[in-house]
C-alpha cells in the first residue's frame, strides 16, 4: 500500500500536482464540510436535510470556518424557499454569492455569456437539457462507478493495473479515500456510495442563473431545485452526509475552489499560446529582440512636452487650461509607459522586418459559436472569421500582427475566462506566401463592421 500511494503521489508531481497541496486543501474541505453540515442538523432526516431552517444555520457553520458569507437580508424568500437554495449553499459561497438570495451581482448578459460558454444553455430546452444530464450523468458517474468497484471488492484489493487505468477514475478515487480514511474525515463505516451531491449544487445554482436569464419562469426555478431537493432526501440522511459527498468529488477534481467546467477543460488540454510573447519565444530560429535605443527617446521627449503643458498651459491660450491639463496628464501617463516598453522591438531574422501590431477581432458571443470559430481558424478560413460579427468587450479574439517587410501574418485565437484569465485556443498561425495575398484584404477589413 505504502509503494502504491508513493507512485500515485510521484505521477500527481510529474503532472505538476503537489501532493501535500491536495491533501492540505482536503483537509480544509472536509473540516468545513463537517462544520457546516454535522454542526447545522442534527443528523435524522425529518430534522435534517428537510429541516425549513436549513439555510440559516448551515450558514452559522460557514461562518466560523473562515469563509465570507454574503447576505442581502432584505427577507424576500420564505423558509421553504430558504431550504431549497441551501442546497446549492456551497457554490453560492464559493462564488462569493449571496446565500439568501436569488439575485446575482454580474449583469445578466455576463451570465448568459457564462452559461453558454460553460453548457451551452441559450434557452429553456437546452436548460432542462443541462438539469437532466447533471442528475443522470453529470460529473458523478464516473466517480460512482468506482466507489461501486471499491464498496464490492474493498479497496486493498483494487490493482495497480487498475488504479492505473487513465480511462476510469479508480486510481483518483483510490487516492482520495485513502487519504480519507487515513486522516479520519470518512470512517469506514460511512464510505459514499455517491457523489451525486456535486451535481445537485450545481443543478440547484443553473435553475437560479436560468431564472435570472428569462430561460424559465420562476415557477419552473423552484420545481428544479424541489427535483434536486427530492433526489437528496432519496441518497443522503444528513447534511453532514450531503456535504461529505460533495466535497469528495470536490477533491477529486484537486482543487479548493469550484472553476468553472470549460476552464477545467482547458488547465487539462494542450496548451496554447495566450499571447504573441510565447509565440516569439518558442522560435528563436526565426524572430529575435533588439534593442531600440532612439524610440523611447521619442517618447520620453514627448513624456516631458505633456508635463510642460500642464505646468504651463498658457503656452496654448486658444485652448482652455484645464482641457490642457487634462489631455496634458494623461498623455504622460501613456507616453510614459510606451517609453518602458519601447526599448524592445521583435524582428524577423529572414527578412529584417519589424513585427507590430495590426489588428484584433473580438467575436461577439451572443452570435456565434466558440467551437465553430476554433474549428474555422484551424482550417485557416479567415475569409469565414472576418465575416462573423464582432464588437467590444468580447472574450474569443482573434489577434494578428504583421512584418509588412516580409509580407507575413502572425494569428493567434485566444479567450477570457469568467475569472479573466486569458488562454489559448489554438496554435498560432503564420500566414506567408500564397495564403499571405488570399487573405490579406480579409484581414485588413476584419474590424470595419464592428458593433459599439
Amino acid at each position: 500500500m505504502a509503494e502504491i500511494q508513493a507512485q500515485q503521489e510521484a505521477m500527481l508531481k510529474a503532472a505538476g500536482v503537489d501532493p501535500a497541496v491536495v491533501a492540505q486543501a482536503g483537509m480544509q474541505n472536509m473540516a468545513f464540510a463537517q462544520q457546516m453540515m454535522q454542526e447545522a442538523m442534527d443528523g435524522t432526516l425529518g430534522k435534517g436535510l428537510s429541516s425549513s431552517d436549513a439555510m440559516a444555520q448551515m450558514m452559522e457553520a460557514f461562518g466560523d470556518d473562515g469563509w465570507t458569507i454574503n447576505r442581502s437580508e432584505t427577507g424576500k424568500l420564505d423558509a421553504e424557499q430558504l431550504r431549497l437554495l441551501a442546497f446549492g449553499a456551497p457554490m453560492l459561497v464559493y462564488n462569493d454569492e449571496k446565500v439568501d438570495s436569488l439575485a446575482d451581482d454580474e449583469d445578466v448578459e455576463t451570465i448568459k455569456c457564462t452559461l453558454k460558454d460553460w453548457w451551452n444553455v441559450t434557452d429553456r430546452e437546452s436548460t432542462l437539457d443541462i438539469v437532466k444530464w447533471l442528475l443522470e450523468e453529470g460529473h458523478h458517474a464516473e466517480a460512482d462507478e468506482a466507489l461501486a468497484e471499491i464498496h464490492k471488492r474493498r479497496i486493498e484489493n483494487i490493482s495497480q493495473e487498475e488504479r492505473c487505468d487513465e480511462e476510469s477514475k479508480m486510481g483518483d478515487v483510490c487516492l482520495i479515500m485513502e487519504s480519507m480514511l487515513e486522516n479520519g474525515w470518512c470512517p469506514k463505516g460511512q464510505m459514499p456510495d455517491s457523489v451525486i451531491a456535486w451535481d445537485l449544487v450545481r443543478v440547484v445554482n443553473l435553475g437560479r442563473w436560468a431564472y435570472l436569464c428569462g430561460y424559465v419562469n420562476e415557477d419552473e426555478m423552484w420545481q428544479i431545485m424541489q427535483v434536486a431537493a427530492d433526489i437528496a432526501l432519496e441518497h443522503f440522511s444528513s447534511w453532514e452526509e450531503y456535504g461529505r459527498r460533495f466535497i469528495i468529488k470536490n477533491k477529486l477534481k484537486n482543487e479548493t475552489n469550484m472553476k468553472p467546467e470549460n476552464e477545467e477543460k482547458m488547465d487539462q488540454e494542450k496548451h496554447f499560446p495566450s499571447h504573441f510573447g510565447e509565440v516569439y519565444d518558442a522560435m528563436p530560429e526565426k524572430f529575435e529582440k533588439r534593442e531600440n535605443k532612439f524610440k523611447p527617446i521619442i517618447y520620453w521627449v514627448l513624456t516631458a512636452v505633456c508635463v510642460l503643458l500642464v505646468i504651463f498651459p498658457e503656452w496654448l491660450p486658444f485652448i482652455p487650461s484645464w482641457l490642457i491639463r487634462v489631455v496634458g496628464v494623461v498623455g504622460a501617463i501613456y507616453l510614459g509607459l510606451t517609453a518602458l516598453v519601447a526599448d524592445l522591438s521583435i524582428y524577423n531574422r529572414e527578412s529584417g522586418g519589424e513585427v507590430k501590431r495590426y489588428k484584433t477581432k473580438k467575436f461577439i458571443s451572443s452570435m456565434t459559436d466558440k467551437e465553430d470559430i476554433v474549428d474555422a481558424f484551424n482550417r485557416h478560413d479567415f475569409e469565414y472569421l472576418c465575416d462573423l460579427p464582432s464588437g467590444n468587450d468580447q472574450p474569443v479574439q482573434l489577434q494578428v500582427e504583421k512584418d509588412e517587410t516580409g509580407h507575413e501574418f502572425y494569428c493567434i485565437l485566444v479567450t477570457y475566462t469568467p475569472g479573466y484569465k486569458i488562454v489559448g485556443l489554438a496554435d498560432p498561425i503564420i500566414l506567408t506566401g500564397d495564403e499571405y495575398e488570399k487573405n490579406k484584404v480579409f484581414i485588413q477589413h476584419m474590424c470595419d463592421h464592428d458593433a459599439d
